[in-house]
C-alpha cells in the first residue's frame, strides 16, 4: 500500500511596497548682507563744541582733520567731536580732583606738623603772612604771593618750614637794643645782599 505525501505549503511573500521617492531637499535662501552706503564725506565739516567748552578753535580744527582722515560723514564727525570733548571733560574732573586733594592734604598736614602745627598753628599763619608782606613792600612783587595763594602752594608743609626758618633767622638778625654790635657796620635793612651776608656770611 503506497503512502501519499502530504502537500508542501509554500510561505506567503508579503507584498512589496514601493519606496516612495524622496523630494529633493529645499535649500532657504540666505538672507543677503545689507550693503552699507560709504560715508559721504563733505567738503568741509560743520562741527559744533558744545557750550563753554574746554576746545579752541585750532582743537576744532585738529578733530575736523581727524575726521577727514578716517573717512567720516557730517554726523559721524560731530559724534566723534562729542565723544573727544566727553573724555576731555572727563579727564579735567579726575584731575582737578586729585589736585584738590592733594592741596587738602597739605593743609591738614602743616596743622599736624610739630613745629608748626597744633598750637603753633595761628603764630605760623601770622609769621608767613608778615614775611611776604615784607616781600612785597620790598620788592613790589605782588605776583609771588597771588601764585602762592591761587595753587594753595601756601599750605604746603615744606614751603612754611622755609618760611619759618626765615621767621626765626630774622628775629636772631636783629641787634641787641643800643645800635650795632661793637666793631660791626650797621646793616642796611632794605639792602637784601647786606642782609644775606649779615645772615649767612660773606663768601
Amino acid at each position: 500500500m503506497s503512502t501519499v505525501a502530504p502537500p508542501v505549503e509554500t510561505p506567503a511573500v508579503p507584498p512589496v511596497t514601493p519606496e516612495t521617492p524622496k523630494a529633493p531637499p529645499v535649500e532657504t535662501p540666505k538672507p543677503e548682507t545689507p550693503v552699507t552706503p560709504a560715508a559721504v564725506v563733505p567738503e568741509k565739516y560743520e562741527l559744533k563744541p558744545s557750550e563753554g567748552t574746554p576746545f579752541t578753535a585750532e582743537i576744532v580744527d585738529t578733530i575736523a582733520a581727524n575726521a577727514r582722515e578716517l573717512g567720516l560723514s557730517q554726523e559721524q564727525a560731530q559724534k566723534y567731536l562729542e565723544t573727544r570733548e566727553k573724555l576731555h571733560i572727563e579727564g579735567l574732573e579726575q584731575h582737578h580732583g586729585a589736585v584738590a586733594a592733594e592741596q587738602a592734604k597739605w593743609l591738614s598736614d602743616l596743622k599736624a606738623d610739630p613745629n608748626l602745627g597744633g598750637e603753633k598753628f595761628t603764630q605760623t599763619v601770622t609769621e608767613r603772612a608778615n614775611l611776604l608782606a615784607k616781600y612785597e613792600q620790598m620788592t613790589g612783587d605782588k605776583e609771588l604771593v597771588k601764585v602762592l595763594t591761587d595753587t594753595k602752594f601756601l599750605d604746603h608743609p615744606l614751603f612754611n618750614r622755609l618760611l619759618n626758618w626765615f621767621a626765626v633767622a630774622t628775629r636772631e638778625d636783629k641787634p641787641p637794643q643800643g645800635g650795632t654790635p661793637p666793631g660791626e657796620k650797621a646793616v642796611d635793612r632794605n639792602d637784601p645782599i647786606a642782609r644775606a651776608e649779615r645772615m649767612f656770611g660773606k663768601k
